[in-house]
């Protein structure tokens, strides 16, 4: 039996929609290096990852990782398509 990795496990939590944090990795999954496996995430899997960066209440900064949205901007595409035909499918 293959054993999940770290990585596929960061993967799967981002998937799921969930924010993950430094302090997540490591709790959940004893990922010291989450920023690691983020840019192996965003680089090789071409995931859209993006960084938000949080302030604690001692004012360490630290990293929150979450999947970008996959809402489309109608705009553009009233621009690539101004007949409105896609719209014809949502």
């Amino acid at each position: 039996m293959k054993r999940e990795t770290q990585r596929s496990k960061v993967k799967k939590h981002l998937e799921d929609g969930l924010p993950i944090t430094p302090m997540d990795a490591l709790e959940r999954y004893g990922c010291f290096r989450l920023a690691a496996v983020i840019h192996d995430l965003k680089h090789d899997d071409g995931m859209p990852i993006e960084k938000e960066l949080i302030q604690n209440r001692y004012g360490t900064k630290y990293a929150k990782y979450k999947l970008r949205d996959k809402t489309v901007n109608s705009n553009i595409l009233d621009e690539l398509n101004p007949t409105g035909e896609w719209r014809k499918w949502n």
